[in-house]
This record gives structure tokens, sequence and C-alpha cells, in this order.
């Protein structure tokens, strides 16, 4: 999700944490549509398994042909766990 910078951090903007999420498969969330009472309908992040506290939240991004530069960027890929590292870890 594109959130601007302003919100980009939890304790600003947490009507929904969906833009928090990691992409990897297998995945242990998806996500959905919500009808927040504040601001409409918004997506958010339902679990579909158990998710231990300290465990990563991952979705599957479902991109098809259309990828954006870090998806396929082996430079950015951790090889152990093939989940996309964050652009600078």
């Amino acid at each position: 999700l594109d959130v601007p910078r302003p919100f980009a951090r939890a304790k600003v903007y947490c009507a929904t944490l969906g833009h928090k999420a990691n992409h990897h498969r297998p995945n242990n969330a998806r996500y959905e549509a919500f009808e927040h009472p504040r601001f409409g309908m918004i997506k958010c992040v339902q679990a579909i398994t158990r998710i231990r506290p300290g465990e990563e939240v991952c979705v599957d991004y479902g991109y098809g042909s259309e990828r954006p530069a870090w998806y396929t960027d082996p430079e950015l890929d951790d090889a152990a766990t093939g989940k996309a590292k964050a652009p600078g870890r």
C-alpha cells in the first residue's frame, strides 16, 4: 500500500495495519474488505492460521506479471526463507 510518509508509523495511523503485513507464501493471513466505522471500506488483514506472539504476519500480495522491482530483485530476496527483504535491510 502507498501510505503517505506522515501516516506510515502505527502510532499515527492505526485504523488498519494492513500496510505492515509482509509478503510470503505460504501465508498465515489474507487481505479482506472491512467496513470501518470512521473510514468506510478499507483493506484489513485476517489471520487464516494461528499467529503466535512475535511471529510475522504474512500475506500473499498476489502479484501477477506486473510486479514491483523489489519483488523480483534477487538482491532483495532472502534465499533462506524466500521472503522479500525491505529495502535497506
